[in-house]
């Protein structure tokens, strides 16, 4: 029997890579899927992780286990569920002995964010509209 102990107010080990955790986008909707990769040194292939999942209370609400491939690369996939609270929420890659840890995070929320972007672009593009209709009206 192997066991891990992991004490998350205890910095671990940092990681040799320099970003060790890739998301495809930093804020998500419900339904969505939060992909997570990533490469880690050589010398790590073929040993196991944990992807561990923080809500912002820091209270775990999933873990993925398992193993680098041959090239110390990995790729898991986390579902949104409708029951996930919006929020912001932190990943850690573990991994090594003694333990190595890489640190991201993303957010879940109702808006999506190029959705928001398109509504201020619009915004201003009739606010623009107005000034320019206003200014011809006034010294016409």
């Amino acid at each position: 029997m192997t066991g891990k102990i992991f004490y998350s107010n205890k910095p671990g080990a940092q990681p040799d890579t320099e970003n060790p955790i890739v998301l495809n986008k930093l804020t998500y909707q419900k339904g969505e899927i939060v992909r997570f990769s990533g490469e880690v040194t050589q010398n790590f292939y073929g040993i196991d992780y944990q992807l561990l999942i923080f809500n912002e209370d820091n209270q775990i609400i999933d873990s993925i286990d398992g193993y680098f491939d041959d090239d110390s690369k990995y790729t898991n996939d986390f579902e949104i569920t409708n029951n996930l609270p919006n929020g912001k929420y932190f990943v850690k890659l573990v991994y090594g002995i003694p333990s190595t840890v890489a640190q991201t995070s993303f957010e879940v929320s109702d808006i999506n964010n190029s959705d928001s972007d398109n509504t201020f672009d619009s915004i201003l593009k009739n606010l623009r509209e107005f000034w320019i209709k206003a200014i011809t009206f006034l010294y016409a």
